[in-house]
This record gives structure tokens, C-alpha cells and sequence, in this order.
């Protein structure tokens, strides 16, 4: 039998949200059907965002609804042997898969064109940015991204090995937040949840380093699935699970 479980941060972080009954989550075959993202932002007002998720007949995501306070945003995916369409107001982006149906070049517009690279793990190692030439460099020891470069900005990361890296955990953390969404590529935090971006990360994020300054990440789990998660002193995160 299908549950919906929505497991809520009870320290108070997550103000203005309706409270739920802790529900815990007893099966491996989970998939995120809702985001809920809270900011406290500098004029000290809160920003909100909803994405809704829905799944194909292959359980690869088909649609996100992403709502603010001022619009909604439908965002569609559609899949074939070689390449993955996305499609939303404004925005067409064509991303080609190599033979092991991982993204290697994607074309935003049809104006923007970027490449990906990955080493003998299937680990995203390159995001090149043919346009402007701007790159991001990726390394990983033990399935774990340990370092990375933006051209002069470095990055370093500490981890929380009892929690496995969060769905969707690449949205707000640097440097996959700068390296999709300058791009345009914002869709590209789905498919590297969806594993079209190569092995994702093992362990959850428990600190970004960033030229010596750091951003923690506090974690709510169950069975090592993130539910709840709080960025820095500003940012928190709940995530929807339906199981089977």
C-alpha cells in the first residue's frame, strides 16, 4: 500500500507550516513527490518555493510545478534512447546522452552550449560552459566530492556519513547552484538526481567550504533519507516522500 509521508523539523524552523504527525519511513522504495524550500532573505521577509513532482510509467520525472508567491512554473521532461527535452516558458534545452545514458552536452535555446565529462566511476569530474568557457572542475575520493574550482574560486567539503546525499540536495550548494543556474540550467538538479549526471554524491553534505569561509547543513533523517535540512542560518528545506 502507497504512504504519503511528510516528516516535519519540530524545532520550530520551519514557522508557518502546518504540523505533521512524525511518520516514519520503512521502505527503500521512496520517491520525493514534493520540495518545500523556506529563506529568510535580507529585507528579512520570507521567501517560499513549492515544487510538485510528477513521475512517467519509468519513474523518471516527467513534470515539476514549481510555485513562488508571484507565478507558477510547469516544466516538462520528456525522454527518447539519445537525449532529454525539456521544455517551460522561455526555456528548451536538448541534453544528449552518451552510451552509457549519461548527459554529455547539453544546448540551452539553442544558443548556449556546455559539455560534460566524467571519470571511469561515472562521476560528473567537468562542466564546460562552451559559451563563455567558464569551468567547473569536480574530485571525489571515495564517492564523496572532496574538492572543486570555479577558475579562482575553490571549494572544499565535510560530510555526515550516516545520512546518504538528500534528493534534489544540489539545489542552494555550491558550487552545483552557480554551476546549473548560470548556465541555465536549473532542470539539470533534477537530472542529476535522477542519475543523468552521473553517480551522485554518497554521504550528505554536512559542510561547504568555500575560500575559507564555511556553511553548515543540520539534517533531519530516517533511515538514512533526508526529510528536513536547514542551510546556513537562513535556509531550510523539507522533502515529501511517497513509498510503496
Amino acid at each position: 500500500m502507497k504512504k504519503i509521508l511528510l516528516i516535519l523539523l519540530g524545532l520550530g524552523i520551519f514557522s508557518g507550516c502546518t504540523k505533521h504527525e512524525l511518520t516514519l519511513i520503512d521502505s527503500n522504495d521512496c520517491k520525493v513527490i514534493e520540495r518545500r524550500e523556506n529563506e529568510t532573505l535580507d529585507n528579512g521577509k520570507e521567501g517560499k518555493i513549492v515544487q510538485h513532482f510528477k513521475y512517467d510509467n519509468l519513474e523518471r520525472i516527467s513534470k515539476v510545478e514549481t510555485i513562488t508567491e508571484n507565478k507558477t512554473l510547469v516544466t516538462t521532461y520528456s525522454y527518447s534512447e539519445n537525449q532529454i527535452n525539456v521544455a517551460a516558458p522561455g526555456l528548451k534545452i536538448v541534453y544528449n546522452l552518451n552510451k552509457d545514458k549519461l548527459i554529455e552536452s547539453a544546448v540551452v535555446n539553442e544558443v548556449k552550449k556546455l559539455q560534460f565529462v566524467y571519470n571511469s566511476n561515472k562521476q560528473l569530474v567537468l562542466a564546460h560552459n562552451l559559451t563563455n568557457n567558464r569551468k567547473f572542475n569536480l574530485e571525489y575520493v571515495e564517492g564523496n566530492l572532496t574538492k572543486a574550482s570555479v577558475n579562482e574560486t575553490r571549494y572544499s567539503f565535510k560530510y555526515d556519513e550516516y545520512i546518504d546525499f538528500p534528493s534534489f540536495g544540489t539545489i542552494s550548494i555550491e558550487p552545483f547552484n552557480e554551476m546549473f543556474s548560470e548556465n541555465g540550467l536549473e532542470t539539470a538538479h533534477v537530472l542529476y538526481t535522477s542519475g543523468f549526471l552521473g553517480e551522485k554524491i554518497k554521504y550528505a553534505i554536512s559542510t561547504v567550504i568555500q575560500m575559507g569561509t564555511d556553511t553548515k547543513l543540520a539534517y533531519v533523517h530516517t533511515n538514512r533519507k533526508a526529510t528536513n535540512y536547514i542551510i546556513g542560518n537562513n535556509k531550510s528545506i523539507e522533502l515529501l516522500y511517497k513509498c510503496k
